[in-house]
């Protein structure tokens, strides 16, 4: 495209775990007992893009440019009956809902020097937002929300042995 290589993957993902757990607890002296019975039940999903497009410039130099984004989000349904002593069970349902979602690109100089030594210099920019809803008990539900980013320099150096042995040596300077 454009005189470039243009590199694209789309992926998706989606999983489900239950699990039970059955906890019996005691004081030290056994004058109290908490039997715990949880039942989880975790959904989770994930897609992502990521995107690479290189062009060469001139003796030896490419542009390199790209893309990853991601959405990742569960939803976690904890099911909680406790029986403290003989008193009655308590039945507790605590849901979750949180929600990843991140965005980074960067830009950069692809130096070849010769077969064995490239440079590569440029910068990155990511940025993360989580997004999260529970219901607690008693309090109706919460939400937070968090939202991050950073530019950060990318210096780099890779070496590659002689030979067809794919050894290489990477030093790397970033934030």
């Amino acid at each position: 495209i454009a005189g470039g290589k243009l590199d694209l993957k789309v992926s998706g993902e989606r999983s489900r775990n239950y699990s039970d757990s059955l906890t019996d607890r005691y004081t030290a002296g056994r004058d109290a007992r908490l039997l715990r019975d949880w039942d989880t039940v975790n959904r989770g999903r994930r897609t992502s893009l990521r995107g690479k497009y290189t062009r060469s410039l001139f003796d030896g130099h490419s542009l390199a440019a790209g893309l990853d984004a991601s959405v990742q989000a569960s939803d976690e349904v904890r099911n909680r009956n406790d029986r403290l002593n003989q008193d009655l069970p308590t039945h507790t349902v605590e849901a979750f809902e949180p929600k990843i979602t991140r965005l980074a690109g960067f830009v950069q100089d692809e130096w070849s020097i010769d077969k064995q030594l490239s440079v590569y210099l440029g910068a990155r920019w990511e940025g993360v937002q989580t997004d999260s809803e529970a219901t607690e008990p008693g309090t109706g539900k919460l939400s937070t929300k968090s939202r991050n980013h950073v530019l950060s320099p990318v210096a780099q150096t890779l070496y590659k042995f002689p030979g067809n042995s794919g050894r290489q040596l990477r030093l790397a300077l970033t934030r």
